[in-house]
């Protein structure tokens, strides 16, 4: 599962399927009906299969990729009591952090309208191939400026780098 906030929800859409394919089952229909049905859910199910099939590839060959290990191992290198601005990707485990911010709050200007209001964090990691990043960067150009912007408030070096993902540290005292 690569997003876990709808996890929960598939036991009960398994549950779902099955309690529904057991009613068609039971009814009293015709048997070319049947057919037609089952035809059906058997065309629905490739489809979907066909439509998301490229994504999870994708998602479960960067699951077993070392150098997707050694990116995830960069968390380590940020204290826990450090404020932290990280991109889509890596939100979900840096959440018990007191002072987290999302970076499309920053490209997106989602809560903040003026970008002096932004909070200069201490560490910033980006992954540049978040999916969402790169949507954006191909729709806005502005989204680009921003991030650059930010990072140059924050007097931002590199600490550490592993293939698009860079740990960022500030060395800036509007913190």
């Amino acid at each position: 599962i690569y997003r876990n906030y709808t996890s929960s929800m598939i036991p009960f859409i398994f549950i779902s399927a099955v309690f529904g394919v057991s009613l068609l089952l039971k009814l009293k229909i015709r048997r070319y009906a049947r057919y037609l049905i089952a035809a059906t859910m058997l065309i629905c199910s490739l489809n979907a299969a066909t439509q998301f099939l490229p994504r999870l590839s994708s998602i479960f060959s960067n699951a077993y990729n070392p150098v997707n290990a050694k990116r995830w191992q960069m968390l380590s290198q940020i204290p826990k009591d450090a404020s932290v601005t990280a991109s889509f990707v890596f939100l979900a485990e840096l959440s018990s952090r007191d002072k987290l911010y999302a970076l499309h709050d920053i490209y997106k200007r989602i809560h903040f309208r003026n970008p002096q209001d932004i909070p200069v964090s201490d560490y910033a990691l980006i992954d540049f191939n978040d999916i969402y990043l790169v949507s954006t960067l191909k729709q806005s150009p502005d989204a680009k400026k921003e991030i650059r912007s930010y990072l140059k408030r924050g007097n931002y070096r590199i600490i550490s780098r592993i293939g698009n993902t860079i740990l960022f540290k500030s060395s800036s005292k509007d913190k």
